[in-house]
């Protein structure tokens, strides 16, 4: 059996879609948190590290992929590092944006051009520990 990471050590906790205690939810109830819903989760990390969930969609006939993002970057970010969130499609980088220490940042409406595509592609949403 694997160790867990920093990324999946308290899935349905802290982690992953739930209903959040550490800030509300930009649409309903819940929310799919990437990092922590709570401070001082400590845990160590390397440049490139990520996390990210994952959705396949049929995006025939559309135009854009749209998401709303509330990016919260905890106060003890180390000197250096930053949190980057970035949208993806089929594994490929379309937008991103870095979360500064101490700092939210919400993105209420990032849309990706999917146009020229047709039939069923993975449209993702990550977090990812870089050094800057």
């Amino acid at each position: 059996m694997s160790e867990l990471t920093l990324f999946e050590s308290r899935v349905g906790q802290t982690q992953g879609r739930i209903q959040p205690d550490g800030v509300d939810p930009l649409e309903g109830e819940w929310a799919f948190v990437l990092g922590a819903d709570q401070e001082g989760v400590l845990g160590e990390f390397a440049d490139g590290d990520f996390a990210e969930v994952t959705q396949t969609v049929d995006v025939t006939g559309d135009t854009l992929l749209r998401a709303s993002i509330l990016l919260r970057t905890p106060g003890d970010v180390p000197d250096g590092w930053a949190w980057r969130a970035s949208l993806l499609v089929d594994g490929v980088e379309y937008i991103a944006f870095d979360g500064w220490e101490g700092k939210v940042r919400q993105i209420t409406d990032i849309a990706v051009p999917v146009a020229d595509l047709t039939g069923e592609h993975d449209f993702s949403v990550r977090l990812t520990a870089v050094e800057v």
